[in-house]
């Protein structure tokens, strides 16, 4: 028997960077041994744990004087208050995940994150659907260039930008120069994916 260990589950970093390539803040990411490997996530009890392992992690090692942004993946439980959240410091962005619906409960558990300090991001967003009362409410809309076309990228881009003007538009999955120039023509703000930075473990 070996003497060895086990590998439990750990918390992944990838850096989100602005148009000159600098750094602005992380997207914090769940993952199953072998920690390279992205773990898929099917019910709301796999998004729970995902989210739990990385919220402890924050409650043990968060940095209190970097400044910069902490992107976390957030199902519903989190975002009615029936789990905590590390206190927001201006610095965590809750993103709603994209199987969220946006219903009255979540607007106000959502409404009452930004009044305690936290930011908020769609993620996956695609354009007008279920969770468009939630945009007026948005700091941020992630756009996954793999769920969008890449014609369709800007119309997307413009269609956040006529309901919440000030909105920050991260486009995730920048793979090749390719993605990164049409990103940037679509009027992008952030960008994350490999080309920029591959996740590290924390």
């Amino acid at each position: 028997m070996s003497s060895e260990p086990a590998v439990g589950p750990g918390v992944a970093s990838q850096a989100i960077v602005d148009a000159t390539g600098t750094p602005v803040g992380v997207e914090l990411l769940y993952r199953e041994p072998p920690s390279d490997v992205a773990p898929v996530l099917t019910s709301e009890a796999d998004h729970e744990q995902a989210t739990g392992t990385v919220v402890d992690l924050l409650h043990r090692e968060m940095d209190v004087d970097d400044p910069g942004l902490l992107f976390l993946n957030t199902p519903r439980a989190y975002l009615v208050g029936a789990h905590a959240l590390p206190a927001a410091n201006g610095r965590i962005v809750v993103e709603v995940l994209e199987g969220v619906t946006a219903d009255d409960e979540v607007v106000a558990g959502v409404r009452d994150l930004l009044a305690r300090g936290y930011r908020i991001a769609l993620d996956d967003w695609a354009g007008p659907g279920d969770r468009d009362a939630l945009l007026p409410l948005a700091d941020y809309v992630k756009v996954d260039l793999e769920a969008v076309t890449r014609a369709g990228l800007a119309a997307v881009v413009a269609q956040a930008r006529e309901v919440c003007p000030d909105v920050v538009v991260v486009v995730e999955r920048i793979e090749t120069l390719d993605d990164l120039q049409e990103a940037l023509a679509a009027g992008a703000d952030l960008f994350q994916g490999y080309l920029l930075a591959a996740p590290d473990l924390v």
